[in-house]
Formats: structure tokens, sequence, C-alpha cells
């Protein structure tokens, strides 16, 4: 994986609504709107989700997640034994696995000894607004793809810094 860039996720104090910030890929559009993007070309980018730990990355294929309005697809990179804790989406989303092996539980309580493992290949539909949770057992890359405003919203807001 390439040297990426910083973007931030955004926090809204109530909600504790984490909006997408991604870059984009280095993909080629045609005047006719056919794109494609090669997954040596990715531009990967460096998220830092406020309550969540360093290390996970994404990459931009297809449309803005944070439009509204519109389909997209990206990418979200896990290292090996990244959590992400339980949370929610405004939008329906679709996940393939790319690579790695994804955990996903769902619920309204983490229970990380019970969630089911995915390999490359397998997909998922999580409605919204359906509360779950996800972890990684190696390096993990995912491919989540929708339609509307994709946010992650935390079920519990994280803790201010300095508490």
């Amino acid at each position: 994986m390439s040297t990426s860039t910083r973007r931030r996720w955004l926090v809204a104090p109530a909600a504790a609504l984490v909006a997408l910030a991604v870059g984009l890929a280095r993909g080629e559009q045609h005047e006719d709107g056919f794109e494609e993007v090669r997954a040596d070309a990715l531009t990967w980018t460096d998220l830092e989700v406020p309550g969540l730990p360093p290390g996970l990355k994404t990459a931009r294929l297809h449309g803005d997640p944070t439009a509204g309005d519109e389909t997209f697809a990206f990418r979200l990179f896990m290292p090996d034994g990244y959590r992400i804790p339980l949370h929610w989406h405004p939008a329906d989303e679709n996940v393939t696995v790319i690579e790695g092996r994804f955990l996903l539980g769902m619920g309204e309580e983490a229970d990380w000894e019970r969630m089911q493992a995915y390999a490359p290949g397998d997909f998922l539909h999580i409605p919204t607004p359906h509360r779950h949770y996800a972890a990684a057992e190696g390096d993990t890359i995912v491919q989540i793809h929708s339609h509307g405003r994709w946010a992650l919203i935390l079920v519990r807001p994280p803790e201010p810094a300095g508490r």
C-alpha cells in the first residue's frame, strides 16, 4: 500500500455521525460515462476517526459517498486485529470481501466472541439502520457500494479527549 495523504472523518457532536472523506482513485473516466479503476492504481488515504485507533485506509472507486443522492463504491483497508465498534449507516451497505478475513457481528451490543467470519468473494447486504460491528483477521480489504449519503454513526459516541 502506498504512502497516503491524511484526511479526517467528521463526528457530529450529538449523533456521533462519521462522514466519509476519501481520496480519488487514479482511474480513467471516458466521455460516455464509462469508468475504470485498476487495482494497482488505487490512491489509499489514511483515515483519522475520532474514537477509533489509527490504521483505517480508504480508496474511492466511483462517486462521492458524502454527496447524498449518488451511487458510490470505495475500498476500506483494516490492519490485522482492527475493530470498528457498534455502529449503523443511514443508507443500505453492500460489502464484498476482497482480501483477508472480515469479521462481522450484529445486534444492540457488541459480542466480539460471536462474530461471523467472511472470506474473499463473500458478499453482505446490511440494511439501514441495522446495528453491527466489525473486525479484521489479517490485513483485510472490503469493498463497499451503495446509493445515498454514506456515514458511520457510532451507537456510543467517543469520549472527548482528556477524560
